[in-house]
């Protein structure tokens, strides 16, 4: 079954680290790889406003691509912010007129002052902030068109999978415990 995963997060939440962990074989589709690719950027690090027109070049390169790889069923990444639904709608307009693709979104919440201190020198607290208040939550029919509608038949809404990453700070313990609970000798 071909699967796209879509991720949702803050600049500096963990998303890449998700990728690299959990589906290092996919491509990657990423804005910030495009502005790379097509020369905007020096590199996929580097964070600048571009103009409306190269900004939207970038939106039609990142749609083509998902086409592409939608279209040879080629299970993916979308590695942006995906913030709001607005953003995140253009995208998956697309990939819903591939019935047979599965849409996984996975959204990692780590906390604001963790993703200003990962991205310090990039993005200041302020803008960091701004980008943390205008987050939407994802609603259920980002998974599936038949949860647009609310209905006895489609309640409850139950995902197949539920991602959730360990939040950094949390990571020694929650190795420790998960360790604690794995043993034969502990019930």
């Amino acid at each position: 079954m071909t699967e796209v995963y879509f991720m949702v997060g803050l600049p500096g939440s963990g998303k890449s680290t998700y990728i690299k962990n959990n589906l290092p074989s996919l491509p990657i589709v990423s804005r910030d790889i495009i502005r790379a690719e097509l020369g905007f950027t020096k590199s996929v690090d580097q964070k600048r406003v571009l103009k409306p027109k190269e900004e939207e070049y970038v939106s039609q390169v990142e749609r083509e691509t998902v086409r592409y790889f939608c279209e040879n069923n080629q299970s993916f990444v979308v590695d942006d912010m995906n913030n709001r639904y607005v953003y995140r709608k253009a995208i998956l307009d697309i990939i819903r007129v591939f019935p047979s693709i599965k849409i996984i979104c996975i959204k990692i919440n780590t906390p604001l002052e963790t993703c200003v201190e990962r991205r310090q020198g990039q993005i200041n607290s302020d803008s960091m902030q701004y980008l943390s208040d205008s987050f939407e939550e994802i609603q259920p029919d980002e998974f599936d068109e038949k949860y647009k509608k609310w209905a006895f038949a489609t309640l409850p809404f139950l995902p197949e999978e539920y991602k959730y990453e360990v939040i950094p700070g949390s990571a020694k313990q929650y190795k420790i415990v998960s360790g604690l609970l794995t043993r034969a000798d502990v019930d």
